[in-house]
């Protein structure tokens, strides 16, 4: 039997999936899509598609995959950019399948480490010995009850935490692990992923595992028939690509900060562990030197001093949220920083000495691993941390990387970040992956730019490879159902003038959501206009249950929120231009309140651009816009989830009437009146809606 004739007998009409289903339908563009997919196993190609939302992409891939098993053997590794499709695939669209096809094929859901809960550091921890955990409605009571009861141990499963313990006191470390050695082996949520995996014929992971995996092959020499960080495979699709460029580079950016050396210092100094309450450097030198406890813990006192006072004063000096360190500015930089930079380094290196020391030569039982496996990861995390320093103090070649610093915000205080970036990520994906693998599928909804997939192959480095690429569009009637309104730009966004711009935008969306009586979801560029809309929104919107994106609720509580309560409005950021999946009448408005464009001072953008323009390549054009192209249908593909969806897009940038018929040529065709004035606006969507 063909593959034609098997994916025809899954997708089409009749199929298997239909007699599953009973309301299935056949969708001729997913057949053809899983044909082409099920081409690129058979052949040893890699591929590029575009599938629409509504195309049924899931099963259009997972049908091939599945097939290749049975009759290969072969492992296929499937990688999402996000937990929530990861969860779909493993929980809803495997099993259907599989049970659609009467197939037995084992399949597991595989995250990094620090995803799962390490039960010895759990049961180590104070809060596992707290009297409020025998009380069920206390943190502690909560916590306990989930240690109990859950099957997978995922710590995204967790939706509080009791406020004396963080996510990473009780979270798998592979510097803590102990390995077979660990009483609770048996048990562990990490290793018990990673058995389902070593004997899955479906693997389904995160993109910051598949890279990571990819580098340590790299970095070994190993190839894709050996076990690494994932079990061996040959074959590979990478849904949510659009999201490959940005995920790989943040792997191999390299950091230094407050907040890494802190993890540390609390690990070693403050967390106590076991029933004792002892700290990691009491429990190690109580198997050695004794003598070494008190100066450890003053030079790590005072280094924690140092690195607080540093990040004090690149807090206070640092405009915005980031600054590139380059040939213009490193002499003052230098001038300010490398007199604590360096004190800060002699102090990280003197550490990691003394904690060397501490273990070398002891004779830890097995039930004791973990102490020296705890000391060792802080002597690796510092000499990291020293290693950056080094490399930010003695800069001479600045062609291949980006050094700039990063201001991050949490609970507790700001930290400043040193790092360093690749500038390019594409030639370490195509040497380290794209290369080595016979078959790779990359798959989004967005990865068009003027009809080619020129701009995504460069970015992850799969212009130097034959590609097949298609597009498929999606079936859903965007022009019945879509009204895009572009705002005429009586006020145009310009960064000299940037109050005057969100004075302007805060009217139009306090207009928008009345006239559609909520359900909207206002999508920002930066915090800052957020804040300055949604404060005074806030006022005037009192109707509304006005969501905000400020860090008090978690992304998972606030979609909960805005999904469960039809009427209500969410003010969020970058995060929430993609992934967010909300069928229904709870999602009938979203406003664009500026064109995405990368920020033209953000360091790594910056340096990618001057690079294009050594080169002789327009920035704009070969970056700018492209990269702005693809964030826009994001944003825009939040609104129509399903076939009844109907919503109103509302763009307030009016810079986007400047190249209109070129923009609108870049997304799905649909409503997008002409003659449309701002007096207009509440008709027009009243209209549309109601």
């Amino acid at each position: 039997m063909s593959h034609d004739t098997q994916i025809e007998d899954i997708l089409a009409a009749g199929g298997l999936l239909e007699q599953y289903f009973g309301t299935y339908e056949e969708r001729p563009d997913q057949i053809e899509m899983s044909r082409l997919v099920m081409r690129a196993f058979d052949e040893d190609e890699a591929e590029v598609i575009e599938a629409g939302t509504g195309i049924g992409k899931s099963f259009a891939y997972l049908a091939p995959a599945i097939l290749h098993y049975m009759e290969t053997g072969e492992k296929t590794v499937i990688a999402t950019s996000t937990i929530t499709l990861q969860k779909q695939l493993v929980d809803k669209d495997i099993p259907t399948l599989l049970a659609a096809l009467h197939a037995d094929v084992r399949h597991a859901l595989l995250m990094g480490r620090s995803n799962y809960l390490c039960l010895r550091r759990y049961y180590d921890n104070s809060v596992s010995q707290s009297l409020f955990q025998s009380l069920p409605d206390s943190e502690e009571g909560k916590l306990a009850e989930w240690v109990r009861t859950t099957e997978e141990g995922v710590l995204d499963e967790l939706t509080s935490l009791p406020k004396e313990v963080s996510r990473s006191d009780i979270a798998c470390d592979y510097e803590l692990c102990s390995g077979s050695k660990c009483p609770y082996n048996a048990k562990c949520f990490f290793f018990s992923s990673r058995r389902k995996a070593e004997s899955a014929g479906l693997i389904v992971t995160n993109h910051h595992l598949l890279f990571m995996d990819a580098r340590k092959r790299f970095e070994n020499d190993e190839d894709y028939s050996e076990k690494a960080l994932l079990p061996p495979y040959g074959r590979l699709i990478i849904d949510e690509c659009h999201n490959s460029d940005r995920n790989a580079t943040s792997l191999f950016t390299v950091e230094f900060s407050y907040s890494a050396f802190f993890w540390e210092y609390r690990k070693l100094l403050q967390v106590k562990h076991g029933v004792n309450g002892s700290t990691l450097i009491a429990l190690a030198a109580a198997r050695g030197n004794e003598s070494e406890v008190l100066p450890l813990t003053r030079e790590l006192e005072e280094a924690e001093k140092l690195i607080s006072e540093l990040n004090r004063q690149l807090t206070l000096s640092l405009r915005g949220s980031e600054q590139r360190v380059d040939k213009g500015n490193y002499a003052l930089f230098m001038g300010k920083y490398s007199t604590p930079l360096l004190a800060i380094k002699t102090s990280l290196d003197d550490i990691s000495r003394r904690l060397d020391r501490l273990i070398r030569g002891v004779a830890f039982g097995d039930d004791e691993i973990h102490i020296q496996q705890g000391i060792l990861s802080s002597v690796n995390a510092f000499s990291s941390m020293s290693d950056v320093i080094r490399d930010f103090t003695s800069i001479k070649e600045w062609k291949d990387r980006v050094f700039f610093l990063s201001r991050e915000r949490n609970r507790v205080r700001e930290d400043v970040k040193l790092c360093i970036a690749p500038i390019e990520i594409a030639g370490i994906l195509r040497e380290s992956l794209f290369s080595k693998l016979p078959t790779i599928v990359c798959l989004s909804a967005t990865l068009k730019v003027d009809s080619e997939f020129d701009f995504f192959r460069r970015q992850v480095g799969l212009d130097e490879r034959d590609v097949l690429s298609a597009c498929y569009e999606s079936p859903f009637d965007y022009r019945r159902n879509l009204l895009l309104l572009i705002d005429q730009g009586s006020v145009l966004y310009r960064n000299d003038q940037e109050e005057a711009y969100f004075a302007y935008a805060t009217e139009r969306i306090i207009r928008a959501v009345e006239a559609s009586g909520g359900g909207a979801l206002v999508l920002f560029t930066s915090y800052k206009m957020l804040s300055y809309v949604s404060e005074r929104a806030l006022e005037r919107l009192k109707d509304f249950d006005i969501l905000i994106q400020d860090g008090k609720l978690s992304r998972s509580q606030l979609l909960r929120r805005f999904r469960d309560e039809r009427d209500s409005v969410l003010f969020a950021t970058q995060s929430f231009w993609e992934g967010v999946d909300i069928p229904g009448d709870s999602l009938r408005l979203v406003i664009l309140t500026k064109l995405p464009y990368p920020q033209v001072n953000e360091p790594l953008f910056k340096s990618r651009c001057e690079k294009l323009e050594s080169e002789g390549q327009n920035s704009f054009m070969m970056l700018s816009v492209p990269s702005m192209l693809m964030k826009l249908k994001q944003g825009l593909g939040r609104l129509i989830r399903s076939k009844d969806d109907k919503g109103v897009a509302y763009i307030l940038d009016g810079r986007m009437n400047r190249s209109r018929d070129y923009f609108l040529s870049q997304l799905p065709e649909c409503n997008c009146p002409e003659d449309f004035t701002d007096e207009a606006l509440e008709r027009k969507i009243e209209d549309f809606l109601y």
